[in-house]
């Protein structure tokens, strides 16, 4: 039987009864008193998280209440701030006391070969924990984030000497990059040689430029397969590439809009028209928003179904356990 609006609204009030409880508690935590309570307090506020996201949307189907909306986006907008700080310290919770490594007493070269190729060793002046190499395989895409984390790591530090240098780069390509170092031998000589390749080859700002451009125009579709996480990775990272290429990306925001919303699906192109029907000039920054809140909603909301199948076939293992075990005794009673 459908709910009435006012039993609706009593749910929804609830709900965000329960949440402002739970910002409360998150924003007094102590660590050594509340530590006890803090999953379990986590895991009730996204099942409630859940719940009221049903609510408005069967109160959105009853009534057309303009106010409803912006109801909506508060009670989000509070929950992922109060859960983003409960997740940060749950994280301190589960870490370890430290995270330093110790440091490798030896820089020898043959001490070197003994460690993998895209990992730094840790030399005496430093107490660091092991970092790992970006790998590159030649796409233009990938390059301006290998090239800036190679030359911070490897190519700027002057107590790596340059045969090293050139070991740790030739363990980070792989594919076609990875061919066009193959006939460069080991040596200090060549280190630079090598380098200079690969930015001759890869370091063009005007294709790396248009791959991103045309990546943006390329966005894929909305489906089962491309959620609205990937689309919001995939936007975040072509234009924060653009902007590192100096590219005025802040002025772009109708064309940008305009592009993500047609790969939006009906029902979220509607979602987004509701968000910011009041906005005369939306931004970006608002759709990224917007999206970012539908795609952490869409994996509160999976996780929530998978726990609830897993729960509905345990009970139904354990319920046909207990009818065989139940057969099985009666079978044993009769004569």
């Amino acid at each position: 039987m459908a709910e009435s609006t006012q039993q609706l609204k009593g749910k929804i009030a609830s709900s965000k009864r329960k949440l402002t409880n739970f910002a409360k508690y998150v924003d007094g935590y102590i660590t050594e008193r509340d530590s006890p309570s803090l999953e379990k307090r986590m895991h009730d506020v996204d099942k409630e998280f859940v719940e009221f996201g049903k609510f408005c949307t069967e109160l959105e189907a009853l009534v057309d209440d303009p106010h409803l909306a912006a109801i909506c986006t508060e009670y989000e907008e509070m929950y992922y701030t109060a859960y983003g700080k409960a997740t940060s310290f749950m994280k301190e919770i589960s870490s370890p006391t430290s995270y330093l490594t110790e440091a490798i007493p030896s820089t020898s070269f043959q001490g070197l070969f003994r460690e993998s190729p895209t990992s730094i060793a840790q030399f005496p002046k430093r107490c660091l924990p092991r970092v790992n190499l970006p790998s590159f395989s030649g796409s233009y895409e990938s390059w301006l984030g290998f090239h800036d984390l190679f030359k911070s790591l490897v190519d700027d530090d002057k107590e790596i000497p340059d045969i090293e240098k050139l070991y740790h780069l030739k363990g980070c390509l792989k594919d076609e990059a990875a061919e066009i170092l193959a006939s460069i031998e080991l040596s200090s000589e060549n280190y630079k040689v090598a380098w200079g390749l690969l930015k001759e080859q890869y370091d063009n700002r005007k294709i790396i430029r248009q791959t991103h451009a045309k990546a943006l125009l390329n966005l894929k579709q909305i489906s089962k397969d491309f959620p609205v996480r990937s689309l919001l990775d995939q936007v975040q990272k072509h234009v924060r590439a653009l902007e590192a290429l100096k590219e005025p990306v802040n002025h772009w925001d109708t064309l940008l809009i305009e592009i993500i919303s047609q790969k939006l699906n009906n029902f979220l192109r509607e979602k987004w028209e509701d968000s910011s029907c009041e906005s005369q000039n939306p931004t970006l920054k608002e759709l990224l928003a917007f999206l970012q809140r539908r795609a952490q909603f869409e994996e509160v909301k999976s996780h929530q179904d998978t726990v609830g199948f897993q729960n509905l076939s345990d009970r139904r293992a354990s319920h046909a356990h207990a009818k065989q075990r139940s057969q099985l005794a009666r079978s044993l009673r009769q004569p």
